[in-house]
């Protein structure tokens, strides 16, 4: 199922759709202890729910105009298969920073740095980027913007992933059909 244009859509889909995004900001914001790393069963569920279910759906819309989330693609360790995350991205002046509320010892983390590079879709344009590495909380302070440092304590978000722009052309990419 793709996502369709604006305009375009059913409104039970659109009703759907915010549904499951306000489920799983309640979700999160609800279990954000859990997050902190207090409560890692309620740590894991929330991952679980979110890979299964939430993560399907952002990424029709990941990586397109006007919307924050940008889609990361990134080769499989092991598989070396394609895989897409939708992840939060932060632009900076060279590259990126994507924070990372579940930890370190995510997938997309663990295959991005494995590879050294992937392709990160922000704002309907692919940008190649390489030389991924983590940063805490404190490290990454001075490049956040206000809103994300702000939110980055209360929500127990204790390290960040830099990645840098490499020097190859920037694609724009359509919003899907």
């Amino acid at each position: 199922m793709s996502f369709p244009r604006p305009g375009t859509w059913r409104p039970w889909r659109s009703k759907v759709m915010w549904a499951i995004l306000i489920a799983s900001i309640a979700l999160v914001r609800s279990g954000y202890p859990a997050l902190r790393g207090q409560n890692a069963p309620v740590r894991n569920a929330i991952r679980a729910f979110n890979r299964r279910w939430v993560n399907p759906l952002v990424l029709q819309i990941a990586g397109h105009h006007p919307w924050p989330v940008a889609r990361l693609e990134h080769r499989g360790r092991h598989s070396q298969m394609l895989r897409a995350t939708p992840v939060l991205a932060v632009p900076l002046l060279e590259g990126f920073l994507i924070p990372m509320p579940y930890g370190q010892d995510v997938d997309w983390a663990k295959n991005l740095i494995h590879s050294g590079e992937g392709v990160l879709q922000y704002q309907g344009v692919r940008y190649q980027i390489g030389f991924p590495r983590t940063l805490a909380r404190a490290a990454a302070r001075h490049e956040l913007p206000g809103l994300t440092r702000v939110l980055a304590g209360p929500f127990g978000i204790r390290s960040f992933m830099r990645v840098d722009i490499l020097p190859t052309p920037s694609v724009r990419v359509p919003h899907p059909a």
